[in-house]
């Protein structure tokens, strides 16, 4: 098995997402996405994602990273395992690590590599300040990424395309920063 049955795309950064989607194309048979409004819900479609979830009804005063629970519990609910692939910034990191906590699983950040072997991801990435590569087979159910910038080529969008919206509604965290300015 060269691919996992489903993989979960979120990106904090619209200008990441085609990139991101490739990736999910390559290595997954079911892409499913999660967007903060419908025009990335659309765009998302249009990249190749057979569902969109899009996250409804987060406080102006929350961080977009304490949607981790909701999605974990989404991701859960549709399947025993899977791969989900986040962009390489501060705020994707951040949702990495709350997800792999969720989700039980390992998180592998800076990914410039990916592959599928044996239905497990294999993720290299620079180790030792820059100074050389390492591997890691991920063997948990489900494998949470960061993935570096040009680690995939852009996904062309093509307006043919058809998927099925859904939404996902907030959940107050149990412990969570508030923004006061």
């Amino acid at each position: 098995m060269n691919t996992f049955s489903q993989v979960w795309v979120f990106s904090d950064t619209p200008s990441r997402l085609p990139e991101l989607m490739n990736g999910a194309q390559a290595l997954a048979n079911q892409i499913n996405t999660f967007v903060l409004n419908d025009a990335d819900g659309a765009q998302a479609i249009q990249l190749g994602a057979n569902h969109v979830w899009k996250l409804n009804g987060k406080p102006d005063d929350r961080m977009i990273e304490d949607y981790a629970g909701v999605m974990a519990d989404t991701i859960r609910q549709h399947g025993a395992d899977g791969l989900v692939l986040l962009p390489n910034t501060r705020r994707g990191k951040l949702l990495a690590a709350k997800l792999g906590y969720r989700l039980k699983a390992a998180v592998s950040n800076d990914a410039s590599t990916v592959s599928v072997q044996d239905g497990k991801a294999t993720v290299k990435h620079m180790v030792y300040g820059g100074l050389a590569i390492g591997e890691e087979r991920i063997a948990t159910p489900y494998a949470v990424l960061t993935i570096s910038s040009g680690t995939f080529d852009a996904a062309q969008p093509d307006a043919s395309r058809t998927g099925e919206t859904h939404t996902v509604e907030w959940q107050a965290p149990a412990v969570a920063i508030t923004r006061t300015a």
